[in-house]
């Protein structure tokens, strides 16, 4: 036996269209606000773990010698795919990230 979950939005409207209600236009989707904070989350996410990813940069480079340069330039890469990241994730919520700091 599966355990589903149904969205309780989508079984409200077939429950309304079964019993021969009309259902709202609007009712099927996501509310804007709703995704609006979905989209604030994810990029207070990203952030996190940007300030993350700084720290373990900086804690490599404080302390660099020759058998640290590989991690050195995989912390590097993954700093510059979370910044994209979070630019990408940032144009849905109106919120402006410098180019400096992508750069």
């Amino acid at each position: 036996m599966q355990n589903t979950v149904a969205n309780p939005s989508t079984a409200a409207a077939a429950a309304a269209a079964g019993n021969g209600g009309v259902q709202a236009s609007g009712a099927g989707g996501e509310r804007p606000e709703d995704a609006s904070k979905q989209n604030l989350a994810q990029v207070t996410s990203s952030i996190q773990k940007t300030l993350g990813l700084l720290h373990q940069l900086n804690l490599t480079v404080s302390s660099f010698n020759s058998a640290s340069q590989l991690p050195l330039l995989q912390r590097l890469n993954a700093l510059v795919a979370e910044l994209d990241t979070m630019q990408k994730l940032a144009e849905g919520c109106n919120i402006q990230v410098p180019m400096e700091v992508v750069k």
